[in-house]
């Protein structure tokens, strides 16, 4: 499942991924990482150590820029790419 949010207000993002993230999974995807976009290293650790404040953890977590993603994406539509 793929969720956008957007807004100016990064604490309020940050609270809102938090609560998203306490929520129930399925058992069925307990174990996979969730995945989160972020534009750079430095928005990557701060939102680690805010989603570690607001939930007590921040743990089974993929952290990807947006070419990460954009390579993943055309790496599973087209797996001769390579890796």
């Amino acid at each position: 499942m793929f969720f956008l949010h957007y807004g100016n207000d990064i604490d309020g993002l940050a609270i809102d991924l938090a609560a998203r993230l306490a929520e129930p999974r399925d058992l069925a995807a307990v174990l996979s990482p969730e995945v989160v976009l972020v534009p750079h290293a430095g928005l990557q650790r701060w939102l680690q150590f805010r989603l570690a404040e607001q939930n007590g953890v921040a743990a089974n977590i993929r952290f990807l820029r947006p070419g990460e993603l954009v390579w993943n994406l055309l790496h599973a539509a087209a797996p001769i790419l390579g890796h």
